[in-house]
């Protein structure tokens, strides 16, 4: 008896140090999106006083009026990217704290237990702390607005400036793109949290799988062999390399690969 009080006693205390360490990089991400996203508003703030003055609107060039747009765009898509990142890890660190929960939540906190009481704060759309979850989403809006109008009105000025049709045409359509796939990407970001049904999640999980193995197969296949791993002139990494070739040729002639969920 107590021998298994034992281990799960340590099997909890690993638990813990997986967690820990998960929160402090989770604080770092969070710390990193604020300061991209500050970078991001101060940029837009700069260019926009900037361009709000006619005699310096007057001086510049038509094209870097076109490309003015894309230091926002990056940063934007960055932000989008680490916010999902984020998300996952947030996903993870609840996960653990269910892991390390010693009761169940509807008759005590549990310790630790922030991250799941932390996301009430963003998806309680149905109790009383709603204004928050709505200011998240007003938030996200605004964002968008931003970069989209200040896209919009950098492109309206290079055209009017008489930027060329065709560079003019390529770089709006990279834009708009840009622009959709972030909204889109934003959205899902939104629903994994909000919606129990989504499939991300498992998906996630899929490509992790697959990911594991091929980067495992690759280390297996990086291994020198015993008998050249005492030379190292460069006839002996060509001699490994094309054994290498070989070996994967060999392996790949009966190999077989399903594709990812759809």
């Amino acid at each position: 008896m107590s021998e298994e009080v034992g281990q799960g006693q340590s099997s909890r205390d690993d638990i813990l140090k997986v967690y820990e360490s998960e929160r402090r990089d989770e604080q770092n991400t969070a710390a990193l999106i604020i300061a991209v996203t500050v970078g991001t508003l101060a940029y837009f703030a700069a260019a926009t006083g900037y361009l709000a003055d006619r005699d310096k609107f007057n001086r510049v060039n038509p094209y870097i009026l076109l490309a003015a747009p894309f230091p926002l765009l990056i940063l934007t898509g960055y932000v989008t990217f680490q916010y999902a990142a984020s998300r996952v890890r947030q996903s993870y660190l609840m996960h653990l704290e269910q892991e390390l929960s010693t009761s169940d939540w509807s008759s005590q906190v549990n310790v630790p237990g922030f991250m799941g009481l932390h996301q009430g704060i963003f998806f309680g759309w149905k109790t009383r702390l709603w204004p928050f979850a709505a200011l998240t989403v007003l938030t996200l809006i605004s964002h968008v607005i931003l970069v989209l109008g200040f896209t919009i009105v950098s492109l309206v000025a290079a055209y009017q400036r008489g930027a060329s049709h065709f560079p003019f045409s390529l770089v709006a359509l990279f834009y708009f793109i840009t622009v959709a796939v972030n909204v889109l990407a934003a959205g899902m970001m939104l629903r994994f949290p909000m919606d129990s049904r989504a499939d991300q999640l498992t998906i996630l999980r899929f490509i992790a799988c697959r990911t594991m193995k091929d980067e495992a197969a690759r280390w297996e296949k990086s291994a020198i062999p015993d008998r050249l791993s005492n030379n190292y002139d460069s006839d002996t990494l060509k001699a490994i390399l094309a054994e290498k070739k070989v070996t994967e040729n060999q392996a790949s002639s009966g190999c077989q690969q399903g594709g990812p969920p759809t």
